[in-house]
C-alpha cells in the first residue's frame, strides 16, 4: 500500500451537519473520518453491485414466470 503522501487526494464539500455525523460514526467505529468515508463509499459500491445482481435474477425469474403462464 502506498503511503498517504502518494495516495490520491480529493477535497470534499459536505452539506451542513454531515461532518459531525461522520465524525460521530468514525468515533463509534474507532476509525478516522477519512477511513469512515472510504469504508462507507466502498460499502455503497458493493451494495449497489449486489442489488444489480439481485435485480437481474428477479427479472429473469419474472420472465420465466411469464413464459410458464403463457404455456
Amino acid at each position: 500500500m502506498r503511503n498517504s503522501r502518494e495516495q490520491d487526494k480529493f477535497v470534499l464539500r459536505m452539506p451542513d451537519g454531515l461532518r459531525p455525523e461522520i465524525s460521530d460514526a468514525a468515533s463509534i467505529n474507532d476509525r478516522s473520518m477519512n477511513s469512515e468515508i472510504i469504508f462507507r463509499l466502498n460499502r455503497t459500491i458493493e451494495l449497489e453491485k449486489q442489488l444489480a445482481d439481485k435485480d437481474k435474477i428477479i427479472r429473469n425469474l419474472l420472465n420465466l414466470i411469464e413464459k410458464l403462464e403463457a404455456a
